[in-house]
């Protein structure tokens, strides 16, 4: 009988920790895996004020796109609509050093003036840009994927 109660005590011993190894096995499956960046929100202002020409676009972080305004401010209405995951990547690019770049470039008296927010830091510009050029490349396609909604969906 003295050869039963150690088999039995170390076989309890190796039931006990392959339950506790499974235990935190699984609470180290139940961990969100790492995920890719995602897009943070976006607030584009345009506005050319002796055209009367104002257009807003805003994105939220899960890639609902609006659109509002456009010359003779109101006209075109509000348009809505979804990123693709390709837009969102290229935007994602686009973004990438965004708290980089200066917070204003002058533009000329009474021309156009742009306004873009990327989570929460504002960048003002209306004139050139040198090293920053990714503000045209940012607002030329926030325009393009704005200009590709239809109002009133």
């Amino acid at each position: 009988m003295h050869t039963v109660k150690p088999i039995s005590v170390s076989i309890l011993l190796t039931i006990f920790s392959i339950c506790l190894g499974g235990c935190s096995h699984s609470k180290a499956e139940s961990k969100p895996a790492a995920t890719k960046s995602a897009l943070g929100s976006v607030d584009y202002h345009s506005r050319i004020y002796l055209l009367d020409y104002d257009r807003h676009i805003t994105i939220s972080s899960d890639g609902r796109i609006r659109r509002e305004g456009s010359q003779a401010k109101g006209k075109e209405g509000v348009a809505t609509g979804h990123l693709t995951t390709a837009q969102v990547s290229k935007l994602l690019e686009m973004f990438s050093g965004w708290e980089r770049v200066n917070d204003n470039y002058p533009g000329f008296p009474d021309g156009p003036e742009y306004e873009i927010t990327y989570n929460g830091k504002t960048v003002k510009f209306g004139g050139p840009a040198p090293d920053a050029p990714q503000l045209w490349e940012i607002r030329g396609e926030l325009q393009r994927m704005a200009s590709a909604l239809k109002a009133g969906e």
